[in-house]
C-alpha cells in the first residue's frame, strides 16, 4: 500500500496518471472506480488496467482504422471487425432496464 498516491505518478504513465484523476474526480454512474484503491492499493488490478488499457484508448482515438486492423491481426480466431469503446472500470446497466 502507498500513502498519499493520488501524488505519485509512479506508478502510471503520465498521461494515464492524468486521465486517473479524470475519471475518479469526475464519476459518473456505473463507474466502479475506488480512488483509494486505484492510487494506493499496488496489488490491485485497477492501476494495471488503466495503465494497459488508457494508451489503447489514445492509439484508437489517434489511429482509429489501423487500431482495429491490429486487433484483427492480434486475434485472428475471433469475430471482430471493429472495436467501437474502450471503457475503463464501468458496468454498463443492463439493456432491459
Amino acid at each position: 500500500m502507498l500513502a498519499d498516491g493520488e501524488h505519485l505518478e509512479r506508478i502510471f504513465f503520465l498521461k494515464t496518471f492524468k486521465h486517473a484523476h479524470e475519471r475518479t474526480d469526475e464519476r459518473k454512474a456505473g463507474e466502479t472506480i475506488d480512488k483509494y484503491r486505484l492510487f494506493n492499493n499496488l496489488l490491485s488490478s485497477m492501476p494495471m488496467a488503466f495503465n494497459l488499457f488508457h494508451p489503447l484508448r489514445m492509439i484508437k482515438e489517434k489511429y482509429p482504422d489501423l487500431f482495429d486492423r491490429m486487433i484483427r491481426d492480434l486475434f485472428p480466431g475471433l469475430p471482430v471487425y471493429k472495436v467501437d469503446e474502450i471503457l475503463l472500470e464501468y458496468i454498463p446497466k443492463p439493456s432491459n432496464q
